[in-house]
């Protein structure tokens, strides 16, 4: 946005002057208004320019010196989240502490600027930290990428356990730095080290005994924008709001872009999300297949522009989706669809998918996927213990996963020689990408990237050679924002303002 610069109308002489310099054309006098003007309008403008770029972050670092007589009225997160994507969190701001809300769990944390006083009248239950943090334990895997988007990761001092962790850098800062593993058999030790945290990060449900404890719902958060936003619930903790804006915004952005491009599909290739269960003492030993309805996953397949398989003819409905426990019935269901992606725990390749779905080499014909040569799991990235960067990288890094759906569906797409990070075709059996600290190329101090590809094409997709007839909707979200050409317009004009007031 630009700004109105107002002309200066000036009186010319009929006959001008030879000399060409200000001083000459306007005269002794107005040229020592303007330099007066010009002195003071710099004068004006730095404290203003000051402000304006000490109040577009929050403090990194404690307060010093605070006097409850001047400061207690000063607004300490002048920067500020909204959460308008996610449904389980929510946060509001008071001058020196912000309330953060964890509705999933009915979890609230009280996050007061370290070095002024502590909040007082709140809700009982109500679990109180000064902020920023700088030594947290990480309790769960899925939150290394969000500390790790942030350039927070560094402020981890103890985590859960390593076996798991597909980051392969935060693998190698684990082992470099000797960061503790919390044992499960030694409890002294493990108590010990979290004596020395400021907070834990990653309990999935509430802990009203532990005032440290912070439960984390990012991948109980039903929309695929919905979780990428919890990078603005740990952007809290480190007053990192600033940055959780515009990654959000970077993240929406071209989210919404893919997700235009992949729009044009007529008809609409069917994609659906499906699981085995083995016969177990959990199943009364009955073994049972399922369609998942999840709504992340109903929206990827939808803005990856596929319609999305929710239920199916001859099942049990459930809150996860269509239940089976004749294969039969299952594989009657399923038969039609172009791109199905099997999230079964176990048999990680085309043969072990054959031998779980009860398909013979003779039936293989006849389901669509198979002759489509269109069967993905979420593996394709994971550690040698089993750990899968689907459950880590992919939660927050929703505009890479839309490009590996859209990929999924459509190989042409998103852009040409696109390589999947996470999803792995076993129909044409590509392997498993395994990630350790030797594959890492950054620095853990530094601010992980999100892997996606900066699209900005306009056009849209060619249609896949494959689809079905069905068609679907598609869902909108909302892109956030951050910009600071107001602030610079309204200092300009306020500039410009003073100094023409000089010259009148």
């Amino acid at each position: 946005m630009g700004s109105h610069i107002p002309s200066i109308e000036q009186e010319v002489p009929h006959k001008q002057p030879r000399q060409t310099m200000p001083v000459n054309f306007f005269g002794p006098s107005v040229y020592s208004k303007f330099y007066k003007a010009l002195i003071c309008a710099v004068v004006l403008a730095g404290p203003m320019l000051a402000s304006a770029q000490q109040t577009s972050i929050n403090n990194t670092a404690c307060v010093q010196n605070y006097n409850a007589a001047t400061d207690s009225n000063t607004d300490y997160f002048p920067n500020k989240v909204d959460a308008d994507d996610a449904t389980y969190f929510k946060i509001s701001y008071h001058n020196n502490y912000k309330l953060l809300v964890n509705s999933y769990t009915n979890e609230t944390f009280a996050l007061y600027q370290c070095g002024t006083p502590i909040p007082t009248g709140l809700a009982n239950g109500t679990k109180v930290f000064p902020v920023p943090v700088s030594n947290v334990a990480v309790m769960e895997t899925i939150v290394v990428p969000y500390l790790e988007m942030l350039g927070v990761a560094n402020s981890v001092t103890a985590v859960g356990s390593d076996a798991l962790i597909s980051s392969s850098c935060f693998q190698k800062f684990v082992q470099s730095d000797n960061i503790p593993t919390l044992s499960d058999t030694n409890s002294t030790a493990s108590n010990l080290t979290l004596t020395k945290v400021d907070v834990e990060f990653g309990a999935y449900m509430a802990d009203p005994t532990n005032n440290k404890s912070v439960s984390v719902s990012s991948s109980q958060d039903p929309g695929t924008l919905n979780r990428a936003e919890w990078l603005e619930f740990f952007a809290a903790f480190y007053n990192k709001e600033q940055l959780a804006n515009t990654l959000t915004a970077q993240i929406n952005d071209n989210y919404n872009r893919l997700k235009q491009a992949a729009s044009g599909y007529n008809p609409k290739p069917l994609v659906a999300w499906t699981v085995y269960t083995a016969p177990s003492s959990y199943n009364n030993n009955t073994a049972s297949w399922l369609i998942s309805n999840a709504t992340y996953k109903v929206q990827f397949a939808q803005d990856a522009g596929g319609s999305a398989m929710t239920s199916g003819t001859g099942g049990t409905a459930t809150m996860s989706g269509t239940s089976y426990s004749n294969v039969s019935d299952f594989l009657s269901a399923i038969n039609n669809v172009d791109v199905l992606i099997d999230e079964t725990f176990v048999g990680d390749d085309f043969n072990s998918f054959l031998q779980n779905y009860n398909i013979s080499a003779a039936d293989q014909n006849n389901y669509k996927f198979i002759k489509n040569k269109a069967v993905y799991r979420e593996d394709g990235v994971s550690t040698t213990a089993g750990g899968q960067d689907w459950l880590e990288a992919a939660i927050p890094m929703a505009d890479a996963v839309l490009e590996d759906v859209i990929n999924a569906i459509n190989p042409s797409a998103p852009v040409s020689n696109y390589t999947r990070r996470w999803l792995r075709n076993i129909a044409l059996n590509e392997t498993i990408k395994y990630s350790t600290a030797d594959n890492c190329t950054s620095n853990e101090n530094d601010a992980r990237a999100d892997v996606a590809v900066n699209f900005t094409s306009t056009a849209k997709f060619s249609q896949p050679s494959y689809s079905s007839s069905s068609s679907s909707s598609t869902s909108s979200s909302t892109s956030q924002a951050v910009s600071f050409t107001a602030v610079s317009s309204t200092l300009l004009v306020t500039v410009l303002a003073t100094f023409f007031a000089f010259l009148q």
